[in-house]
């Protein structure tokens, strides 16, 4: 059977651990300067995505609309938003500012907010 041998791990260097040291700092500067951009972006990313969702699903019941009744919906989206059958909460708000979403006359297309 043969032998184990154990050897000793030598300890680090001065330079290895000075590398370390300036590896971990940059590291550390680098999230210090992205964290906050990272988050902010994640907050007003979400409520963005939701208002894209809601422009989404207002243009299909719109469209619905349009091809069940042969005419487009009012541009406050007044007389869709009382039919259950396509916006069975009303016309909904858009999710960052609370503002009603409204249709274009010209293009049957749901408004965007500037947000």
């Amino acid at each position: 059977m043969p032998t184990i041998r154990h050897t000793r791990r030598r300890p680090l260097s001065g330079s290895t651990r000075l590398r370390m040291l300036i590896a971990l700092l940059a590291a550390s500067l680098l999230c210090l300067a992205f964290a906050p951009r990272l988050i902010v972006c994640a907050a007003g990313g979400a409520s963005g995505a939701a208002c894209t969702a809601t422009v989404a699903y207002i243009h299909a019941q719109v469209e619905r609309w349009h091809f069940d009744k042969g005419s487009w919906p009012m541009h406050d989206l007044s007389d869709i938003g009382a039919d259950r059958n396509y916006l069975t909460a009303g016309v909904p708000r858009c999710p960052v500012n609370g503002e009603l979403y409204t249709l274009d006359p010209r293009t049957h297309r749901v408004t965007r907010h500037d947000h």
